[in-house]
């Protein structure tokens, strides 16, 4: 499941501040009435919420057991020292050149 992009308003935003990720999960998860998801993939960075926010939110709602692995799209290489410093289960990792 792609988060941190909202399109309700028919734009195409990115947002991965923690409550939109929490709300995005568990709106998801009622949604598909699961008790969790295989795959989260984190879309892009956000320009407002640091990197570390996002990756510490994913983290915990990997150890609530509501996903099982993440990826992210768009890593920048900047970004990789964040990723390589978390202990979560990555599954996707997609480079931007």
């Amino acid at each position: 499941m792609k988060i941190g992009v909202d399109t309700r308003s028919g734009a195409f935003l990115h947002n991965a501040a923690p409550a939109d990720l929490i709300a995005t999960t568990a709106w998801a998860l009622q949604q598909l009435d699961t008790p969790y998801i295989d795959i989260a993939v984190l879309n892009r960075e956000d320009a407002v919420v640091p990197l570390e926010q996002s990756v510490a939110c994913l983290q915990e709602l990997v150890e609530q057991g509501k996903y099982r692995a993440v990826g992210r799209a768009w890593l920048f290489a900047h970004s990789v020292p964040v990723y390589r410093a978390c202990p979560l289960p990555h599954c996707l990792l997609i480079l931007c050149w």
